[in-house]
């Protein structure tokens, strides 16, 4: 099997990528809660959701014809783009996990690896082109309805916490790992 097969479709992918999986932190005074996301890719962008959800604040409103309407301090789609994301473009070849670090008020999402030419944090908020590091991983979320291969994901990250009243993300290269920076409404 390929390498993406093991990654994708297997029991125990971490068997072979030791370091493919997401390393989950809420940080308050030190670690408070911890998580090891394993298992496949899509193992690990559910695993992560779920990490995301328990440790950011759930509010709701009943609209007016009744409905209850759960509001999420940050929109999960935002979340699900940036682990997404994540996992999708991240540098298997560098032995350390993703990284996602929950603070009071913001949430970082580091992956290994850095941006392919001729991408920068800047551009990533403009309009850019669909630039893949791993273009059998993103055909195969693709498939799945994770991604549109458009180059749009960065945008919508940006266009939906604008929209909801957060401040603008923040997209940094450090050495050999990108970093998104969403951040929380003050509570």
């Amino acid at each position: 099997p390929t390498s993406v097969a093991i990654l994708c479709f297997s029991k125990s992918p971490q068997m072979y990528f030791p370091f493919a999986f997401v390393k989950c932190g809420r940080v308050k005074d030190g670690i408070a809660d911890e998580k090891e996301i394993t298992g496949t890719l899509l193992d690990q962008v559910h695993g992560t959701l779920e990490f995301l959800k328990n440790n950011i604040t759930l509010s709701h409103t009943v609209s007016e014809n009744g409905k209850r309407m759960e509001h999420w301090e940050i929109p999960i789609e935002v979340l699900r783009e940036a682990v997404v994301n994540a996992i999708v473009h991240r540098d298997y070849e560098i032995t350390s996990p993703i990284y996602v670090k929950v603070f009071d008020d913001r949430i970082e999402i580091i992956n290994p690896g850095k941006l392919l030419s001729p991408l920068t944090p800047e551009k990533l908020k403009k309009e850019h082109p669909s630039i893949l590091r791993n273009p059998k991983i993103a055909n195969i979320f693709f498939l799945y309805g994770f991604v549109e291969r458009w180059g749009y994901g960065t945008n919508k990250i940006v266009e939906l916490c604008i929209r909801n009243g957060l401040r603008e993300p923040d997209f940094v290269e450090e050495e050999s790992f990108f970093k998104v920076i969403l951040y929380r409404k003050s509570l």
